[in-house]
């Protein structure tokens, strides 16, 4: 029976074939870490690309041969393609250094006291460590090779081989852990590098990708959630324009399943709110519907005064979000209501949607608002999530499966909603405009 050569062993093998393309890689041979860590992304390059046998050879570049500055420096063999890039990069180089190298002073004493604390030989791979850095060049055809697309930014192209240098840290220490375990000492071998990966694996700390599908979740302040729409059409935007995918549809793998976003054909947009008319593209989002069911508490006081004394004439629990869905006798209660928000922390579920049909006038189907304190959220401007159940009560009561729904929160939303009841799904269009740019230093 044949056995296929292991990538870790074929990479290494490949070194010890090829010659040292300068004197930096004599210092190497003795960095067993840097050997390793240069191997690592060979073979986890097949995991990001779904499978597809391209592999990008990216090099993690040691201390001896990306310089002596104190920091994380991005080394590139310029090429013609850097050329056009080269005036950006300076430009970004610039602006991050207007940030102050410092930080808390007390954070920084802890790191003192650390650092005093190393031994000789933790003190150099620190060092190493930290001066160390991926080439700028074969790090953005590992993201061209990931993405489908050319158009590879520099701040992403730095916040991705800064994201990379911590995971080829990490796997080099759990490799270090597995040498200890076995008693075994010299450089760090490839079935040391195949298991830390293995382990890190069942950790949950390696996502593979599978065809053209992103891993996706959402946080609030203080926890993660099964489902959001408004971060989704948010995050879709971006993609959508930023250029980072080259189709008009966008599936994503989270809590809650496979949802897609839909960019659909540019049109003129009214807002119904504000009165106002502008261009620009719906994006269309693939949500399950939240089932809903009855709620039986013999005594609503609790939950009626937590929303300041409104009247409720039902009361449902969503599935999904465990969410209490209230609602009031009309849409004026909806944006009149004020919230006890300490009350409302008190109530069951995790938060409450409160709804009621809109005035006839409005030119809306229904009203909504959301609060969720327990969240770190006491209310949500615009809640997709939300509309999952509020789709499927409200088609029951009005017998229809298209609205026009308004979230009468502080700032306002207007959402465009279908419920497929056959598939169990809702799909909601919605815009996004992206108002601000910028970039962390972490």
């Amino acid at each position: 029976m044949k056995v296929s050569k292991d990538p870790f062993e074929a990479a290494f093998d490949e070194q010890d074939d090829s010659p040292p393309e300068s004197p930096a890689k004599d210092s190497e041979a003795q960095n067993p870490d840097s050997v390793a860590a240069e191997v690592i992304l060979v073979d986890l390059e097949d995991d990001f690309s779904g499978g597809n046998g391209k592999k990008a050879a990216t090099q993690f570049t040691p201390a001896s041969a990306a310089g002596t500055s104190s920091g994380p420096v991005i080394t590139a063999t310029k090429n013609k393609d850097d050329d056009e890039e080269e005036e950006e990069e300076e430009n970004m180089e610039v602006e991050l250094g207007k940030f102050p190298p410092g930080g808390d002073p007390d954070k920084m004493t802890k790191m003192q006291a650390i650092l005093s604390q190393f031994t000789e030989e933790q003190m150099s791979r620190y060092e190493s460590f930290r001066r160390a850095g991926f080439q700028k060049a074969n790090m953005k055809r590992l993201l061209a090779g990931i993405t489908g697309t050319q158009k590879i930014s520099v701040p992403m192209t730095i916040v991705v081989s800064g994201i990379a240098k911590l995971f080829v840290g990490e796997i080099v220490e759990t490799a270090r852990i597995v040498m200890k375990e076995r008693k075994e000492s010299g450089p760090i071998r490839p079935c040391h590098l195949r298991e830390a990966y293995r382990r890190l694996k069942l950790e949950g700390k390696v996502f593979k990708r599978s065809g053209g599908s992103r891993l996706f979740r959402w946080f609030t302040p203080v926890t993660e959630v099964n489902l959001c729409g408004h971060a989704t059409l948010a995050a879709s935007h971006t993609l959508f324009s930023s250029g980072l995918v080259d189709s008009d549809i966008i599936e994503f793998v989270t809590l809650s399943g496979v949802l897609t976003a839909k960019k659909v054909t540019p049109a003129i947009a009214s807002n119904l709110h504000h009165g106002e008319t502008q261009d620009g593209c719906y994006i269309k989002l693939d949500f399950p519907v939240d089932p809903i069911t009855d709620f039986n508490i013999a005594d609503t006081s609790q939950i009626c005064d937590a929303l300041g004394g409104a009247s409720i004439i039902d009361i449902k629990r969503t599935q999904i979000g465990g969410d209490l869905l209230v609602v009031v006798t009309s849409g004026s209660t909806v944006t009149e209501l004020q919230p006890q928000l300490d009350a409302i922390v008190k109530c069951p579920g995790r938060g409450i949607i409160v709804s009621a049909i809109a005035p006839p006038e409005s030119g809306f189907d229904f009203y909504s608002r959301f609060f969720c304190p327990k969240g770190g959220i006491n209310e949500d401007p615009v809640t997709g999530s939300a509309h999952c159940a509020l789709a499927l009560y409200w088609s029951k009561k009005l017998g229809k499966s298209d609205f026009n729904a308004y979230q009468a929160s502080p700032r306002g939303g207007v959402l465009k909603v279908h419920l497929d009841e056959q598939n169990q799904r809702v799909l909601l269009r919605g815009k996004a405009v992206t108002v601000m740019e910028g970039c962390l230093l972490v």
